[in-house]
């Protein structure tokens, strides 16, 4: 499904999100505070958008890998790191969110974005990512979440549900990717559920923060030092 919308996937992103996409990432990397040399793992990186923003905001990192299991998702990142000129090493790397092939320990820190709920097992996925981090390490997740404002709640669920499908399908050439998407969101975990599976595969929850009125949850984690 993801190969079959690679080629409009970026553009998708930004229409459907009203732009508001760029500034999701920018803020959330920013209040994860990635320093000089840190090594970033960003998993279900798709084109490269969470690493190439965090090599932007933080240019003294030593790498920033990209993970994915679709291909053709990261044979559209390749020519974007060239064209960035990132001065950390930004490298794709095809691989699945539950079977890393990467040493324990070897990130300061992981963040995958708008993914996690496409993935099979989120516990073995969060598992994963605790053992391929540091002492300390951080953790970042970006995900959907239905807002429940008694005014925004019902406007967004009309958009989400009913509008982003027809757009989506349009220009993408595939309405079964986009309304997959409003029906994995409705079916995820809450944002308690989620923070509970962070705890048991052994993080510490640091914070949360909801972006666009609550269109948008941030989790903060961190392994034990």
């Amino acid at each position: 499904m993801f190969g079959n919308i690679a080629g409009r996937y970026d553009l998708l992103n930004t229409i459907l999100s009203f732009g508001q996409d760029r500034r999701w990432r920018k803020s959330s990397l920013r209040r994860l505070g990635l320093e000089r040399s840190d090594v970033l793992v960003d998993i279900a990186g798709g084109t490269g958008d969470v690493a190439l923003t965090a090599a932007k905001l933080q240019p003294e990192l030593y790498a920033a890998l990209v993970i994915d299991f679709s291909e053709p998702m990261l044979r559209l990142a390749g020519p974007k790191i060239q064209r960035s000129r990132a001065r950390p090493a930004v490298l794709p790397i095809a691989a699945d969110a539950v079977s890393l092939p990467l040493p324990g320990g070897c990130a300061d820190a992981v963040t995958i974005a708008f993914g996690i709920r496409n993935v099979v097992d989120v516990p073995a996925a969060l598992s994963e990512m605790n053992r391929i981090l540091k002492p300390g390490g951080k953790l970042l997740i970006l995900e959907f979440a239905v807002p429940k404002g008694r005014i925004f709640g019902p406007v967004f669920r009309w958009y989400f549900t009913r509008v982003l499908p027809g757009i989506g399908g349009l220009i993408s050439g595939s309405r079964a990717a986009y309304e997959y998407l409003p029906r994995s969101v409705g079916e995820f975990f809450t944002p308690e559920e989620m923070e509970k599976l962070m705890r048991e595969a052994g993080f510490n929850i640091i914070a949360t923060k909801r972006y666009s009125f609550g269109v948008v949850m941030a989790y903060y984690g961190e392994t034990n030092s």
